[in-house]
């Protein structure tokens, strides 16, 4: 499924971060992520400040978001841990402009 989101070329930091980039920018992240924000808003709107209810809703995103990226990772054949060490040690110079303005 997410396999024409991958380039083809060196599996360098830049490629990696390109990729991770343009598979957040793609539907296949935008679609799920705006349809749990839709349907889970309403809890916020109605203000019951009922912290077990946002911790779970918290919880169900946070499973969301590692599902998206799993599936990422296991198309692009990237470790989600190298993944994560690519995000942590990139600096803001490292990046191009159009990385920059995402």
């Amino acid at each position: 499924m997410l396999r024409r989101l991958s380039r083809k070329g060196s599996s360098g930091t830049k490629n990696v971060l390109g990729k991770f980039l343009d598979f957040i920018e793609s539907p296949i992240w935008a679609l799920p992520v705006a349809t749990f924000i839709e349907h889970r808003s309403v809890v916020f709107d109605r203000q019951q400040g009922d912290p077990s209810l946002y911790e779970n809703i918290h919880k169900e995103f946070r499973e969301l978001v590692d599902t998206l990226v799993e599936c990422f990772c296991a198309d692009s054949n990237i470790a989600v841990e190298r993944l994560r060490e690519e995000l942590k040690s990139t600096k803001a110079e490292n990046l191009t402009v159009r990385q920059k303005v995402r």
